[in-house]
């Protein structure tokens, strides 16, 4: 029986946005086996895990279950010319990070400090500073509630695009257990990031790097615990060359990087600047002051937010004659959406 659900709780402390919305069930879980007991109680009701909850919006009341996921393990072998790990998906990421440096296990530095837990990380390809988990990534364990065994995903089988997979295409049946990852027991530091032009060669060891990038990010991303946000709001766009072209022509100071020869990744922030959403406000949102990738809540109503992204999206369209996208998951009752139905 499930003594610990709950019932109309309140999403606000769980979602990094920080929006009143309520949850008919609500359980926290750190067990593969009271997972199958859920699935059977709940099974006609739309289910969602949450790690953190930094990459989800809740527009409106959840009618079903939340599930947060809790389940933490960490252990790896050294084999040949590499590590092998195999992490619990409920690890918040950076404790991830810090875990390997601290066992003299290197590579992860680049990602330091992206909030929410390893099982998230797959599912969105979660990557900063020049790396991405697709870079890294053995495989993905997956528990098929249904058929009552886990299945492994191999890295090619997760299909990883840019801040996307197939992981996250799945239905509520397959819940992610277990991330493989592989990292050269031989270390060589990742710095040809252009925001990482100003690194100190001379110290460029794996806890500098890792201390390099986290004073980075808090300087560009405000804390969700100080401050509501979900952090970049919209996905980098990728853009071909002849794109490109036209928007230097434009402007001659474009912050983009070469992803290959002939596609080109522009941070949609810029674009935001750009079309002076700097510190701009509609109700209780605001673009951040600092970092126009960043929507800040100071107590928002649904209708605050889809107003201002509408109007970043249509004025970037118009100004631009280009399309963004979002990066968070905004869910208006039990149903995902996306910019086409709200714009």
């Amino acid at each position: 029986m499930l003594t610990n659900i709950e019932f109309n709780k309140s999403l606000k402390k769980y979602i990094s946005f920080s929006m009143n919305v309520y949850t008919k069930y609500f359980i926290k879980i750190n067990k593969l086996d009271i997972l199958y007991k859920i699935f059977d109680h709940f099974k006609s009701l739309p289910i969602i895990i949450l790690g953190n909850g930094t990459n989800t919006i809740f527009l409106k009341d959840f009618l079903g279950l939340i599930i947060i996921n809790n389940i933490k393990y960490i252990s790896f072998i050294k084999k040949n010319k590499y590590y092998y790990l195999h992490v619990g998906s409920g690890i918040n990421w950076n404790d991830l990070v810090l875990y390997s440096i601290k066992n003299n296990i290197y590579g992860l530095e680049n990602l330091a400090m992206i909030p929410g837990k390893v099982g998230a990380a797959p599912i969105f390809n979660i990557g900063a500073y020049g790396l991405e988990i697709k870079n890294i990534c053995k495989y993905v364990d997956i528990l098929d509630i249904k058929r009552r065994k886990i299945i492994r995903f191999n890295k090619n089988k997760c299909k990883f695009k840019y801040r996307n997979s197939k992981l996250g295409n799945l239905s509520s049946r397959y819940i992610i257990i277990y991330l493989g990852l592989k990292l050269p027991i031989k270390w060589k530091p990742l710095i040809n990031y252009y925001k990482l032009k100003n690194i100190n060669i001379k110290k460029c060891n794996p806890r500098y790097i890792y201390n390099f990038i986290s004073n980075l990010r808090k300087k560009n991303i405000p804390n969700y615990k100080k401050i509501n946000n979900s952090g970049s709001f919209f996905k980098n766009l990728t853009l071909n060359k002849s794109k490109i072209i036209k928007i230097l022509n434009k402007y001659s100071n474009v912050p983009y990087s070469l992803i290959s020869k002939y596609k080109f990744r522009i941070p949609t922030g810029w674009l935001i600047d750009k079309c002076d959403f700097k510190g701009f406000r509609i109700g209780n949102v605001c673009v951040d002051s600092n970092n126009s990738a960043i929507i800040t809540n100071y107590g928002s109503i649904n209708n605050d937010i889809i107003f201002l992204i509408k109007f970043i999206y249509y004025k970037i369209y118009i100004k631009f004659n280009i399309k963004i996208s979002l990066e968070v998951l905004i869910y208006f009752y039990n149903n995902r959406i996306n910019l086409n139905d709200i714009s």
